[in-house]
C-alpha cells in the first residue's frame, strides 16, 4: 500500500513538472539559462532547427488540409498550386500567408487568383484583401496591379473593343474542268459504264481505245 502511494505521488509530481517545463534543450549550449518568462515553450540548440509540419496547400483561401481556418496555425507547404508556393505559411484566421523577408531588387512577384470575387481588391495583408506582399490579383473583373506607394489598384485589363468592320468579299473563282475519263466499267470515280467508248464532258469529246486503254479528245481547240 505504501509503495502504491509513493508511486501515485511521484506520478503527480512529474505531471506538475511537465506542466511547468517551458524549455527543451539538446545540451549543445553550455551556458545554462532559465526559460524565457514570456514564452510558453522554448527550444534550445546550437546545431538543430524546428521542423514544421509538411502539408500540401491548395490555395491561400482554402483551409485545406485543415477543416477550417485557424489564426496562428503555421505549416510548411510542399506544393506549387494556384497562388501557393513551397515555403512556411501562417494562417490569420481567414487565409494562408507566406512567411517571407522584405522584397529585394529582384524578388518574387506574388500573384493571387480570386475567381469568386469582383471589383477592386482590398489592401494586401488586411482582412478581406489578398495575402501580404501580393501585387497582382486576378478576379472576375480583370487583372489588378497594386501600387504600395499610393495604396491603389489598377486594372490593366481594358474594356472589350468595338466590333470590327466586315472584310471585303473576294471574287469567286471559275469552276474547274473535268479531266480524262476513267476506264469504262472500272467503278472508279469519273469512269463511265462498261462498254462506253465515247464520253462528252466540259473538257471535250473523248473516244476510248480498248487496246491501249486510252482516251483521245477529238474536240479540238476553239478557233479564233
Amino acid at each position: 500500500m505504501k509503495k502504491r502511494l509513493l508511486l501515485s505521488l511521484g506520478l503527480s509530481l512529474s505531471g506538475y513538472a511537465a506542466l511547468a517545463q517551458q524549455k527543451i534543450t539538446d545540451g549543445t549550449i553550455t551556458d545554462k539559462k532559465l526559460p524565457n518568462k514570456d514564452a510558453i515553450f522554448e527550444l534550445e540548440s546550437s546545431n538543430k532547427g524546428l521542423l514544421h509540419t509538411r502539408v500540401a496547400l491548395r490555395t491561400t483561401t482554402d483551409a485545406f488540409p485543415l477543416s477550417a481556418h485557424v489564426a496562428g496555425m503555421m505549416v510548411y507547404n510542399t506544393a506549387t498550386n494556384n497562388d501557393v508556393v513551397p515555403g512556411i505559411y501562417y494562417n490569420d484566421g481567414t487565409k494562408w500567408n507566406l512567411v517571407k523577408g522584405s522584397k529585394g531588387d529582384s524578388g518574387f512577384i506574388l500573384v493571387e487568383s480570386q475567381p469568386d470575387k469582383d471589383g477592386i481588391p482590398g489592401t494586401p495583408g488586411q482582412p478581406g484583401g489578398p495575402g501580404t506582399g501580393v501585387t497582382i490579383v486576378i478576379n472576375r473583373t480583370g487583372t489588378w496591379v497594386y501600387n504600395p506607394t499610393t495604396n491603389t489598384w489598377t486594372n490593366i485589363k481594358g474594356p472589350k473593343g468595338d466590333k470590327g468592320d466586315a472584310g471585303v468579299v473576294g471574287v469567286q473563282g471559275m469552276p474547274g474542268t473535268s479531266g480524262v475519263p476513267g476506264t469504262p466499267g472500272s467503278g472508279t470515280a469519273g469512269a463511265p459504264g462498261t462498254g462506253v467508248t465515247i464520253v462528252t464532258n466540259d473538257s471535250g469529246t473523248w473516244v476510248y481505245n480498248p487496246t491501249t486503254n486510252t482516251w483521245t479528245n477529238i474536240n479540238g481547240p476553239k478557233g479564233d
